[in-house]
């Protein structure tokens, strides 16, 4: 499969990056930050006019052609991911957890966005960390799973893992086998585990992408979620507060506790 690969203009902020690009149609991969060159690029699939994209959206420096299947991600996350060794990534998640016994989670390279780099994967964790336990979790935009993965790992009872990308879900997916936790968790889209979903019933919800992607994933899967639940929340820039804020009140969400890292929020919320 071909994927169109977009070099950024240095400087430019890939929440509105990403943003513009949703509005025009386009689907995003991932992102891939170069800290040397300070480059950012941003892997779509868009099937409209790649001239008007270009014209209209100033912040875009080069546009090239791809093959997805040719993306060394072994090379990828050797780049981009703390902790990796000899073709795994492996985290301590013992600083999110009062328990005894050492906790870890093994992930491989893949095309699931999600590690611990991130700020926003660090903040999810730090909020739901001592909440977690033999709970049920809805993890929406599960990427690699590594928010899955790390639930499961703190003493999640059960964790339904939701991407629209495939890809992803087969990445997630074969990181579950690796950590045996094939028992307690699914991973699909919401078309294959939205009866799932309300089965499940009360529930912690984890959500960790931009401001705009979780319009879309909320929309997506609010008609399954007729329960009680919490809610777990990154991705937001501190600069964008507010307006999330309001966002979120218009899904019905009371704001219990927020935290910060490097300009990033993380927040937590219950159902009005």
């Amino acid at each position: 499969m071909e994927y169109i690969s977009l070099t950024l203009k240095v400087g430019t902020s890939e929440e509105e990056a990403v943003t513009r690009l949703h509005e025009f149609g386009a689907e995003v991969l991932f992102t891939s930050y170069n800290e040397i060159t300070d480059v950012l690029e941003i892997a779509i699939l868009y099937s409209g006019d790649i001239e008007e994209l270009h014209r209209e959206n100033p912040f875009i420096d080069l546009i090239g052609y791809k093959i997805y299947e040719d993306v060394d991600w072994n090379e990828q996350w050797e780049l981009h991911c703390e902790g990796y060794e000899k073709g795994l990534v492996e985290f301590d998640l013992n600083k999110y957890t009062d328990q005894d016994c050492s906790v870890t989670v093994k992930m491989q390279p893949g095309p699931g966005f999600g590690d611990l780099s991130h700020p926003t994967t660090r903040l999810v964790l730090q909020m739901m960390g001592k909440y977690v336990y033999g709970r049920s979790v809805l993890d929406i935009g599960c990427g690699s799973g590594v928010l899955t993965l790390s639930a499961l790992a703190l003493g999640a009872n059960s964790v339904i893992g939701i991407d629209i990308d495939e890809r992803a879900i087969a990445h997630a997916s074969e990181n579950l086998k690796l950590n045996h936790f094939s028992k307690k968790s699914l991973f699909g889209t919401v078309d294959t585990l939205g009866s799932s979903i309300l089965e499940q019933g009360e529930c912690l919800i984890l959500m960790n992408m931009i401001r705009s992607e979780q319009q879309v994933a909320w929309d997506s899967v609010k008609e399954y979620l007729d329960f009680n639940y919490e809610v777990f929340t990154s991705g937001v820039q501190s600069t964008e507060r507010e307006e999330y804020l309001e966002q979120v009140d218009t899904w019905g969400w009371i704001l219990l506790d927020e935290v910060e890292e490097d300009g990033w929020l993380g927040f937590r919320f219950t159902r009005r």
